[in-house]
């Protein structure tokens, strides 16, 4: 029994770097990484490492959610002190957005293998007037607003709601080339080459982000803090917690006190079988075959 708990509790003292992983940016995202923000504290923690990887077009993407996401963790690390750092990674792909969240990090990494950049925005609405014309299909937009209809697909596309939207992700590529820039531009060593290319939506490769300054290693999350912090430190990934998912965590620590290192196990009544209980509903819930013994 008590080599469970060794699993299911970590001391105090050995200290963390609180990993974070975010596919997409949005407010579940912010939310999800709030919550796992909420017990990382100064007596055990090392770093927080978001891991980034922005599958997804742009548009699936939110800025204002990238920025306070940043921001949330800048101030989380400043708030603890102790030298805490912020470290991003780039893990697959980091693009548009992701990039832009990529550069928030005291310390930038990012995969070999990794695609970084390509911030811009594209749209391709259909023109459906010639075939609405050829098929005898009359449509209208019924509308209150002279602008609450852009880009009508059954009308010519005027040049007025084409430059309304060239406008829009023109202000947000520059947004993103801005922040990027203000967070990097130290370590930019070319800083005008390196804006322009930003803005022109280029797709980097790591060692070119590299040589750009956008980036500040190729490495790892494994590698990056066993070099950095030595093997006192381990990666805990809050979010993806097993122990979380079951509800062990909890039960842990409801019944386990950091002062109290010799507990009788006897003294707590059905303790073998509320954590089978919790493995076996865990694994029915998530459709695994179960092999639990039933003296644990």
């Amino acid at each position: 029994m008590k080599k469970i708990l060794s699993y299911i509790w970590k001391s105090p003292d050995k200290r963390r770097v609180i990993y974070l992983p975010i596919n997409k940016i949005d407010i579940k995202a912010k939310e999800k990484i709030d919550q796992a923000l909420k017990n990382v504290n100064e007596g055990n923690t090392a770093a927080i490492l978001l891991s980034i990887n922005t599958k997804l077009p742009n548009s699936s993407h939110s800025l204002v959610y990238a920025d306070q996401i940043g921001e949330n963790l800048m101030n989380k690390t400043q708030a603890i002190g102790n030298g805490v750092k912020l470290i991003t990674y780039a893990e697959d792909t980091c693009l548009g957005v992701g990039f832009q969240l990529l550069s928030y990090g005291d310390i930038v990494l990012s995969n070999p293998n990794s695609l970084l950049g390509n911030v811009g925005f594209s749209s391709d609405p259909w023109n459906l007037k010639e075939f609405s014309e050829y098929y005898q299909i009359k449509m209208r937009y019924i509308h209150k607003g002279k602008k609450k209809v852009r880009l009508n697909r059954f009308q010519d596309f005027e040049q007025e709601d084409i430059d309304w939207l060239m406008n829009i992700m023109n202000k947000r590529v520059e947004a993103i080339s801005q922040l990027v820039t203000t967070k990097r531009a130290s370590k930019f060593k070319n800083k005008d080459q390196t804006i322009n290319l930003i803005k022109s939506g280029e797709l980097f490769k790591p060692k070119q982000a590299l040589e750009l300054g956008l980036i500040d290693e190729l490495t790892n999350p494994d590698e990056y803090v066993l070099k950095t912090y030595g093997k006192e430190v381990y990666i805990d990934v809050p979010q993806q917690n097993w122990k979380q998912k079951i509800g062990l965590q909890t039960f842990a620590n409801n019944i386990i006190s950091t002062d109290n290192s010799d507990l009788d196990l006897n003294e707590i009544e059905n303790f073998d079988e509320q954590i089978r209980n919790l493995m076996m509903n865990y694994c029915i819930e998530n459709g695994l075959r179960a092999n639990i013994p039933l003296n644990i």
